[in-house]
């Protein structure tokens, strides 16, 4: 929960950098390819985040209704 919700501030404040007018005395010294660079490996990370998050969860095996000694 927590990487998710890192990854989600990164993604929307890389964002605002990107669309954001207001930002832009902040941004005017970088290469606009470069922000668009970390985008792309911030929703690459989350997606990658989801895929073994689920694979994890369907390899998970429950031994809570296994009773050996009865």
């Amino acid at each position: 929960m927590k990487f998710t919700l890192g990854i989600g501030l990164l993604f929307l404040f890389n964002t605002a950098a990107l669309l954001a007018e207001p930002l832009s005395f902040l941004t005017k010294e970088l290469n606009l390819w470069i922000l668009v660079a970390i985008e792309f490996i911030l929703v690459l990370t989350y997606y990658i985040y989801n895929i073994v998050r689920d694979v994890r969860k369907a390899t998970q095996i429950d031994f809570n209704d296994i009773d050996l000694f009865k």
